[in-house]
């Protein structure tokens, strides 16, 4: 290119870029607006050591069904218990949810899948009346870092008449803590 060519590109390229800024400076996007986003959360402790492991049997041994023949019937309840230690100081209950299928005919008592019929399980706390009825909860406080559950287990058999067979209830449990 001769200099005469260059001469005539450099002002309209002044030109384009002058108008190109001029441009950005005075452009606004209709609607457009500032926003904030703002996140939240919080950090707890974690939660207290089981002392009794994530399973445990409660064996109720062989039972003669004439035990179990009269509505409302039970055997004589096992004892078991799920320790809660090294609790942190932030954390104030400690609260089981027994989850499990209710009996079709007590509401009260958690539904057998073995092959025994007319009888399934009830959980209680030691020293209680009223059973813990599957999905319910039992909360106590945590003293000293720990809390502990004291349970009763029995076979019961809300219209009598249980049939010879086996006993088999599965029944998970949901930690909570606050």
């Amino acid at each position: 290119m001769t200099g005469n060519a260059t001469k005539g590109m450099r002002p309209r390229s002044l030109r384009l870029i002058g108008a190109l800024a001029a441009l950005l400076l005075c452009t606004s996007v209709p609607g457009a607006h500032a926003a904030t986003v703002t996140v939240n959360g919080k950090i707890y402790d974690a939660g207290c050591s089981t002392q009794t492991g994530t399973t445990q049997t409660v064996n109720f041994g062989t039972l003669s069904n004439n035990v179990l023949t009269t509505p409302g019937s039970e055997v004589a309840p096992k004892a078991f218990s799920i320790e809660f230690k090294s609790c942190p100081a932030a954390l104030k209950n400690v609260t089981v949810q027994f989850q499990g299928t209710a009996d079709a005919g007590d509401a009260s008592t958690f539904a057998n899948a073995g092959t025994a019929k007319s009888v399934g399980v009830r959980l209680y706390q030691q020293g209680a009346t009223t059973p813990v009825k599957p999905n319910g909860t039992v909360t106590l406080a945590i003293s000293d870092s720990a809390a502990e559950f004291k349970m009763l287990g029995t076979a019961y058999s809300p219209k009598g008449k249980a049939s010879a067979g086996s006993i088999s209830v599965l029944v998970p449990i949901v930690v909570s803590y606050n």
